[in-house]
């Protein structure tokens, strides 16, 4: 089992429930929303927009601006765990594959 590299809810859900293969993509997207930092904030009406600088260090070494969108009323604020949704039959671990049954 490849281990959790934060302390959040939500990576440790993804591990128990998902596949390795599924688990390390989510970590690493996970562990690079770590390099990443908040360069200004902006209010147009209901929408909070906010530019984010992301620190890349794999292959080239850059720095990206991404613009975010944030609209509370549309937004779950607080959310520790994924909703279910988000956790696909065919990522989880715990799904019986036809595939991978050994017949005798």
């Amino acid at each position: 089992m490849i281990p959790v590299t934060s302390s959040f809810e939500m990576e440790k859900q993804v591990q128990s429930a998902n596949t390795i293969s599924k688990f390390q993509e989510f970590q690493n997207e996970l562990n690079s929303q770590m390099c990443c930092r908040i360069v200004s904030t902006r209010k147009e009406d209901t929408t909070l927009v906010y530019e984010i600088k992301e620190h890349i260090m794999f292959g080239e070494e850059k720095n990206v601006i991404f613009t975010v969108l944030y609209n509370s009323d549309e937004v779950e604020n607080d959310v520790e765990l994924l909703p279910e949704k988000y956790i696909l039959r065919r990522w989880r671990k715990d799904v019986r594959r036809a595939h991978t049954r050994i017949h005798r």
